[in-house]
């Protein structure tokens, strides 16, 4: 009886039983992993990633400090996670956030896990632009400088110019002004700067800080009667009136006390050592204390503001007094240059 030389004892359809062993265990550890894939797909639906805020200048860039509104354009009920790339974070459909330092910034909204959009921001400090031309130092800019967000804001310039032009800074959804007057409506709070070019000149360029602050909401209040309700209006009546040759002369101009630099310096000096008062130099100043100071060529504040601060207190060295005056000769400025003796 010979011997086989076939290794394997149990076969069927020429398969050892072993072998097919393998195949089964196989075939279904292949089967629970393609189970397992098609519970864990989560199918991706593209969305955009929409922010509103102040631009501050170029796309997706906004100032430091203000808050940004972020919204996605998802349809669906899962919840999206916001990661706002300084550590912040927040859940919902439309979120807000404000940042605090400067730097590029990467925003993800991330569905389900797995889903992400992604959008790059630049937050900036907001500052008055700097500028190659020569900014006066005298601002002809008059007009508040608190003013609430819906409420319509006027500004007039002082000064008599061919032309004018008004703008917001970073801001190319405001229309160009061409008037000596220029009304703007801030629709939401923030920092806006207003600036003004007159006759086309670089070296005629100046501009203002605005604080735009939530609007008020107050109670609504009783309802006044409308145009068809109320009685109508007897007709005018016109009198003739004679021309009067005093009315309308034009108005005198205002009487200013007028004194050289040198004596505002002497007055200033006296102030420190105590021995001259406000109300002494106030007389020689068109708005009075309220009068603009310009110290050391940087620094505004107002006459008042400033002589409390130095009177009666000799560590102040005033060096330079400049007045700077209008048509009337009334003094509207004072330009001046101190410097504090080390005690």
């Amino acid at each position: 009886m010979s011997k086989s030389n076939n290794i394997y004892t149990h076969t069927a359809v020429n398969l050892d039983r072993r072998i097919w062993i393998t195949l089964l265990i196989v075939g279904l550890l292949s089967m629970g992993l393609f189970a397992y894939k098609i519970a864990d797909n989560v199918k991706c639906t593209p969305f955009d990633i929409d922010v509103k805020g102040y631009s501050a200048g170029k796309k997706n860039s906004f100032y430091l400090g203000q808050t940004i509104e972020f919204k996605t354009t998802y349809t669906g009920k899962e919840t999206i996670v916001w990661d706002f790339g300084d550590k912040g974070t927040a859940k919902g459909i439309a979120v807000k956030h404000s940042y605090q330092h400067e730097g590029n910034f990467i925003v993800s909204a991330t569905v389900n896990g797995k889903c992400v959009e992604t959008l790059n921001l630049t937050i900036i400090q907001l500052e008055q632009q700097k500028s190659a031309s020569t900014v006066s130092m005298e601002n002809p800019i008059s007009g508040p400088e608190l003013v609430y967000a819906g409420d319509p804001a006027t500004f007039t310039c002082a000064l008599a110019a061919n032309t004018y032009e008004w703008m917001i800074l970073n801001a190319p959804e405001f229309p160009v002004q061409a008037n000596v007057n220029a009304t703007f409506t801030f629709p939401i709070e923030g920092t806006r700067i207003i600036e003004l070019k007159l006759d086309h000149d670089p070296n005629k360029v100046f501009r203002k800080n605005i604080q735009v602050l939530p609007q008020v909401k107050t109670a609504a209040s009783t309802a006044a009667p409308s145009v068809a309700e109320l009685p109508p209006l007897p007709p005018p009546v016109v009198k003739e009136e004679k021309p009067d040759p005093e009315k309308d002369a034009a108005p005198a101009k205002p009487k200013v006390l007028i004194i050289p630099n040198e004596e505002f310096k002497s007055l200033l000096e006296a102030a420190t050592e105590g021995k001259t008062d406000l109300q002494t130099i106030s007389q020689y100043l068109c708005n009075g204390a309220q009068t603009k100071a310009l110290l050391n060529g940087t620094d505004w504040e107002t006459v008042g503001s400033f002589m409390a601060k130095v009177y009666n207190k000799k560590k102040f060295d005033i060096k330079e007094v400049e007045a700077v005056r209008d048509e009337n000769n009334c003094v509207t400025i004072l330009k001046i240059k101190y410097k504090k003796r080390l005690l």
